[in-house]
């Protein structure tokens, strides 16, 4: 069963093109070699988001019907009720869970980082020989090992996060809604101060995110190339300027 989804990503396969530069082209060029993958792993996540906010009001109208029949006739009036409430908590809500965790451990954290990193390389190592001699081995080598965490991280996060919080909210709104549309005001306020904030921190997060990168290669590509060249630094340097 593993092996399935750890094959549904070709992982050495040949890239499209070169990555281009924008943000979400960059994304689409590694997302679109995958996208029946993500696709799934969308659906997924709306069905559970769907099944979180069904669940309490199901739980709900059975606490209604528990409490406006008599104890002989529970069954009748709510055996339906019992029968879905135990479909969606011990078999559909299992079975989603456990798809999602092996769309996100095995396709995604396995095969799909591992096709950008190959992609990566094979984009790098292409590069004419001036490319090199003009930056730190070290700080290629860690941008070509770290852009595949990112990059995978930040999708699982949406569909774990944002997708499932919208698709939970909106579910949630509207049952509450068909019942009193004063029961829906908190969360869509609680929705309208979440959007604020996600709009004022996610450009800073952004610009923050890309200069700790920058620092995170630079510090690596030093410290790499140390090592390579330890029998000219054992050679030449001194111990004072090593530990500066």
């Amino acid at each position: 069963m593993f092996s399935f989804f750890d094959s549904l990503v070709d992982s050495t396969a040949s890239p499209p093109g070169e990555p281009p530069s924008g943000l979400r082209t960059f994304y689409w060029h590694f997302v679109r070699q995958a996208k029946g993958l993500f696709a799934a792993l969308f659906v997924v996540g709306f069905v559970l988001a769907v099944l979180e906010a069904v669940v309490p009001y199901l739980i709900g109208r059975l606490v209604s019907i528990l409490s406006s029949v008599p104890r002989e006739r529970v069954f009748d009036a709510a055996g339906q009720l019992l029968l879905v409430m135990a479909a969606i908590v011990l078999v559909v809500r299992p079975l989603g869970t456990i798809l999602f965790r092996l769309l996100v451990n095995h396709s995604i954290a396995v095969s799909f980082t591992t096709l950008v990193h190959w992609q990566n390389y094979w984009h790098v190592v292409r590069q004419p020989l001036s490319f090199f001699h003009d930056d730190f081995a070290g700080r290629l080598a860690s941008r070509v090992m770290q852009t595949a965490r990112p990059l995978r991280e930040s999708i699982v996060s949406f569909v774990r996060a944002v997708w499932q919080i919208l698709v939970f909210g909106a579910t949630a709104i509207g049952l509450l809604g068909t019942q009193d549309i004063r029961l829906a005001a908190p969360m869509l306020v609680w929705f309208l101060l979440y959007g604020a904030l996600l709009a004022y921190t996610l450009p800073k997060v952004q610009v923050r995110s890309r200069e700790t990168s920058e620092t995170r290669s630079a510090i690596a590509g030093k410290v790499v190339d140390t090592f390579t060249n330890i029998m000219t630094v054992k050679l030449f340097g001194r111990r004072t300027d090593d530990d500066t």
